[in-house]
């Protein structure tokens, strides 16, 4: 999996993942670690672009590519889950996104309320950030737990509307093998 501040790799990319929680220092992460991976549905991108998640409060910082494949189209996915810290007390703190799109390598543009197809009754509702203009996902932190397995689904250029998210894995703690055996029984 991707962690923070780590250096990973994928498919030739070399990315850096900053601190993703936002609303949150670096060292709080009483709340555990949710492994998050973003899923996006994109029919708008033309030949030789590519489509990356960046950090919506750091977006100069380094950017996550998302692939596809003949069979998984038009959906677009990051290669390995993040990392995402979680608070001990995530009441209204959230993780901010945004897509970013790229033509042969370099950065084009960011998404655009355009890209979302014809989801008309959700542009009705998207939100725009008041320091640049740009509309962002975000994931309340709440609705995240520590040692857990989420897919985040997004269709690009619709960020109104609460985020749908898929619990993947629950995480089992048993103390003993004996607490195992005993739930097998």
């Amino acid at each position: 999996t991707a962690t923070i501040n780590n250096l990973c790799s994928n498919d030739g990319y070399q990315v850096q993942n900053d601190r993703m929680a936002t609303n949150s220092p670096a060292t709080d992460s009483g709340g555990g670690i949710a492994q998050v991976t973003f899923r996006v549905r994109c029919e708008t991108l033309g030949h030789g672009e590519a489509i990356f998640l960046s950090q919506a409060d750091n977006p100069s910082g380094s950017r996550i590519p998302l692939f596809t494949t003949a069979k998984s189209y038009p959906w677009y996915t990051t290669r390995t889950p993040l990392s995402l810290p979680l608070p001990a007390t995530p009441n209204n703190k959230t993780y901010r996104y945004r897509y970013a799109i790229n033509r042969a390598g370099i950065f084009h543009r960011w998404e655009e309320p355009s890209d979302g197809g014809g989801i008309e009754e959700f542009r009705a509702q998207q939100t725009i950030n008041s320091s640049g203009n740009t509309a962002v996902h975000t994931v309340p932190l709440r609705l995240l737990h520590g040692g857990e397995i989420y897919t985040v689904n997004d269709v690009l250029g619709v960020t109104g509307g609460p985020p749908d998210i898929d619990h993947i894995k629950m995480r089992n703690n048993f103390s003993s093998v004996g607490s195992l055996a005993r739930k097998n029984a």
